[in-house]
């Protein structure tokens, strides 16, 4: 990914001839806070020391702006597109990018560009506080526009409260609670309230975020061993060999009900998702399994039965 930066902007993918594609935000981030993550488990600075100017340069780019309308504004948010339309998501995942940034760099012993970046990652979350949090709905404004705050709760709003959290103790409780409401479900996380779909992917982020603001107490160990329990059982009676992109319930779209009304056993799985797998696998390895089970739970976990029918 780093080999095909263009003006600080990652690939978001290949078309059929293997020509990069550099039309989003995202991918260049997230390569920023992988290397951090790599470096502080692998406690290696060599390879660090290489990648470090391509990594600087992402964040250089932004600020001054690239391709595809990326650019900070001068309220310091990030801002994409030539409406200059300001995600919260991609928001929260330019604050982490700081401070995997501050956190490299330190590791490299360049004490002043850490004291820097550790600035600006606090100056743009003084921001994003102003600017995105809705006191009245207890959640995140969707994005940022010309004509101002757009409402529109998301999955990608936990990357507010994952990560690094942006948010005080009570707001990220507030969010999750909002989160867990109107868009969470044992097999996946609808993509906005009232969807009839919902996408496994994010529940890896959910389940992780769930157990930390919850003090990752017995009870909410037991809890999430639940719900994983349900999942692992929709997946055996039908996608025992994978996780889904999605589960849809097609008597939802025929009657325009609700799927918090309509049993789970309905669920039909599209597509596959490695990504899926791998985030729930990460978060049973990384938060459950080497927790003592509570009372009363199985001892053989379900993750571990998902592991054998999905990979």
């Amino acid at each position: 990914m780093i080999a095909h930066l263009d003006d600080g902007v990652a690939p978001s993918g290949f078309d059929a001839q293997g020509s990069p594609r550099h039309d989003a935000a995202e991918p260049s981030l997230w390569a920023i806070h992988a290397a951090e993550l790599l470096a502080r488990r692998s406690e290696e600075t060599e390879w660090i020391r290489d990648l470090y100017p391509a990594l600087e340069s992402i964040l250089n780019y932004y600020r001054g702006g690239t391709r595809a309308g990326i650019r900070v504004d001068g309220d310091g948010l990030l801002q994409v597109g030539e409406a200059g339309v300001k995600p919260a998501a991609l928001n929260a995942l330019w604050y982490h990018a700081l401070v995997a940034m501050a956190q490299l760099t330190r590791s490299l012993g360049r004490k002043e560009n850490a004291a820097f970046y550790l600035a600006w990652a606090r100056q743009h979350g003084q921001s994003f506080n102003e600017r995105f949090w809705s006191e009245r709905d207890g959640a995140l404004f969707g994005a940022i526009t010309s004509s101002g705050a757009e409402p529109g709760l998301e999955p990608a709003h936990l990357l507010a409260i994952s990560l690094t959290s942006l948010l005080a103790p009570e707001r990220a409780r507030r969010l999750l609670e909002r989160i867990e409401r109107e868009l969470f479900t044992p097999l996946g996380l609808k993509p906005e309230p009232g969807a009839s779909r919902v996408d496994p992917a994010w529940l890896g982020t959910f389940l992780a975020t769930w157990l930390r603001l919850h003090e990752r107490s017995p009870e909410a160990q037991a809890t999430v061993r639940g719900w994983i329990d349900t999942l692992r059982a929709r997946l055996l009676a039908v996608a025992p060999d994978h996780v889904p992109a999605a589960f849809e319930w097609p008597a939802a779209r025929r009657s325009g009900r609700r799927i918090d009304v309509l049993p789970l056993e309905d669920a039909v799985p599209v597509g596959a998702s490695p990504l899926a797998a791998a985030e729930l696998l990460r978060v049973w390895i990384e938060e459950i399994a080497h927790t003592p089970e509570p009372a009363g739970v199985a001892s053989t976990g379900p993750m571990a039965a998902l592991a054998r029918s999905t990979l």
